[in-house]
């Protein structure tokens, strides 16, 4: 059905193809013009416009991502003394594991990271010299938005509760 009623852009669908039907070609054309070719041209650059603002670009970009929100919950249960090693293999998944910050990128002493980055252990000198009921440590989990270059936390105190001495 395409030009059967002429017109300048051969390619184009038309007006309404459940009425443009006639496999035989009996019929006179649908519209009242006898399907003269249409005359009028289209100007295409009459629907265009130009931003003439700068370019834009990519939010990515070097510089480490802001932190975001943190937040942090309590886990149900602590964790015995002996089963703490496990448990951290359980939540990093497999390794390499690695001390680099997921956030800042740079290694940090009081973390130990997944092999995706996602992932982390953090159990520093305020978790290691907390009073032996009060004795934890936090699994993090990491998220980060391209769009905002925002790095967000989830993190979960997990306690270890320790025999006083």
């Amino acid at each position: 059905p395409v030009k059967l009623a002429g017109g300048i852009n051969g390619y184009q669908y038309v007006p309404n193809p459940t009425g443009w039907v006639d496999p035989l070609g009996l019929s006179t054309c649908p519209d009242g013009d006898k399907c003269k070719p249409s005359t009028s041209v289209e100007d295409p650059t009459a629907k265009t416009h130009v931003n003439e603002g700068s370019p834009l670009s990519p939010t990515s970009s070097n510089s480490p991502p802001t932190l975001g929100y943190h937040n942090e919950t309590f886990a149900n249960k602590p964790v015995k003394p002996e089963e703490t090693i496990q448990k951290w293999d359980e939540f990093l998944g497999p390794g390499p594991h690695t001390n680099t910050n997921p956030r800042t990128g740079k290694p940090d002493r009081d973390r130990i990271v997944s092999s995706d980055a996602k992932r982390s252990i953090r159990y520093g000198a305020h978790e290691m010299n907390s009073k032996p009921s009060k004795h934890h440590y936090h699994e993090e989990t990491w998220t980060f938005e391209m769009k905002t270059n925002t790095m967000n936390v989830d993190n979960t105190v997990v306690r270890v509760p320790l025999k006083k001495k």
